[in-house]
This record gives structure tokens, C-alpha cells and sequence, in this order.
């Protein structure tokens, strides 16, 4: 099922290149080679929502949303992709990464390389996700949960980076290494996770028409505001001697 699908490709470039001024590219000689960068995370993006269409949006047992985006008490999320499962697992997927080499410093930072030299730090897309569990835990914590056969139905929340295809990455901070895995390892740890184990397991399942109605309760928290690019695709060209 299909909650919600991303804003058009082509609104997105046009929206990136007028927010060039605030990402701070114009600062800088390679400021070209930041755009190209901005521009295929976009891309990455994407292509990735697709992927899971074609992986979950006819599934009657998923429901697929992309580009959410929610202001609420407990913060902001923009929440690049989210899954909910008849299990009532519930995916957060940050996938608007871009490179050949991701490189998680100690404290967290992170830096995309390229085989041409280029590398940029970008924002971290594990904070998001972060941001995403808090914000996705207090819609939860405001609306009455679900009931299966006298069981009151608890979500249980997963994060996951989605590294591109060929990308090899470099952890050297404390984030489990497991919340980094690329688009295929991410189908099987879905699928994997979602999937009932035991009578009871599908006991406290959702229903057809629960699952629907929480995607649907969660996509209403969405604020149609413009992407926040700052937040989001900003990229500070790192300069090697």
C-alpha cells in the first residue's frame, strides 16, 4: 500500500538550485562539483522510493511512505522513507546519500568521498533518524493503539542509512554497523524483521484495515512546507592539500 509517494523529481532540482545561496556552495571555487553532489543524493533519493515501490507498495501487508515531512512538539523529521509493517514494525530509512565511500568519524561526522578526489561533509543522516523516532514516538504516545484479539499493539521502531550501490563506508563512531546496509540487505532485513515467527506473532498482528489506518494517521502529520535543503543536502566541499 501506498501512503504516500515523493514530491516530483524535476520540483526537486528546480528547488535545490534556488536554494543554493543558502546551501553555501556559491562560497566556494568547486562550487559546480557541490551541485553535482546535492544533485544526486536528490537523485539517490529517489530512485530509492521507487525501489521500494515496486518492493512493498502492492504488498498487502506494507505500507510505503516517502518524503514526510512533520513539525510537531517533539521536534521536526523529515523522514526520507517509512514502512509500516502488518507487524506493526515500523521502518525510518534515510537513503539521500551519494559517493563511493562514506567515511562516520568518531564523533559522528560524516564525509562522502568520490574516486575523483571529491569529498564533502554532510549532515548526519543518523541524527535524522534520530529526530524521526522521537517525532514518530510521540504520534504514538497521542493516539489510541490498536487492539487484536484483546492485545493492545505496541510499534517497534528500526532505523536504517542506505548506503549506495558500490559504496564502501568506513564506522568508526559508536552507531551499530547494522543500521548501514544497502538497498537489497535492506529489503531482507524488512522483510526479515516483518515477518511472524509464531502463533502469537500473528496474533498481534495488525489487520489489513489497522495497518491502513495508522499509515494514514501518520501521513495526516505531514506539513506540505518546501524541503528544508539546509537541513537536509547541505555539503561542505572538503579542500586536500
Amino acid at each position: 500500500m501506498l501512503l504516500k509517494s515523493t514530491d516530483p523529481l524535476e520540483r526537486y532540482l528546480v528547488e535545490l538550485v534556488q536554494a543554493q545561496g543558502m546551501l553555501g556552495s556559491h562560497e566556494h571555487a568547486d562550487s559546480a562539483r557541490t551541485t553535482v553532489h546535492q544533485q544526486a543524493c536528490v537523485m539517490a533519493f529517489h530512485e530509492f522510493a521507487g525501489y521500494l515501490n515496486e518492493a512493498f507498495a502492492l504488498d498487502k501487508d506494507y505500507a510505503v511512505g516517502h518524503d514526510v515531512r512533520i513539525n510537531c512538539e517533539a521536534g521536526r523529521a523529515h523522514i526520507d522513507h517509512l514502512i509500516i509493517a502488518r507487524t506493526f514494525d515500523i521502518f525510518l530509512i534515510e537513503s539521500r546519500l551519494a559517493g563511493d565511500e562514506l567515511r562516520v568519524g568518531e564523533n559522528e561526522e560524516f564525509t562522502s568521498r568520490y574516486r575523483d578526489g571529491a569529498a564533502f561533509r554532510i549532515r548526519s543522516p543518523a541524527t535524522q533518524l534520530r529526530r524521526s523516532l522521537a517525532v514518530m514516538q510521540h504520534i504514538f504516545r497521542s493516539i489510541e493503539l490498536p487492539e487484536r484479539f484483546g492485545m493492545k499493539l505496541v510499534p517497534r521502531f528500526h532505523r536504517f542509512v542506505v548506503l549506495p550501490t558500490g559504496c564502501t563506508i568506513t564506522n568508526l563512531s559508536s552507531i551499530p554497523p547494522q543500521q548501514f546496509v544497502r538497498p537489497k540487505e535492506l529489503l531482507r532485513a524488512v522483510i526479515g524483521a516483518s515477518r511472524p515467527s509464531s502463533l502469537r506473532g500473528f496474533m498481534s498482528s495488525l489487520s489489513p484495515d489497522q495497518m491502513r489506518d495508522i499509515g494514514r494517521i501518520v501521513v495526516r502529520w505531514h506539513t506540505p512546507d518546501k524541503v528544508d535543503f539546509i537541513g537536509k543536502y547541505r555539503a561542505q566541499p572538503i579542500v586536500t592539500a
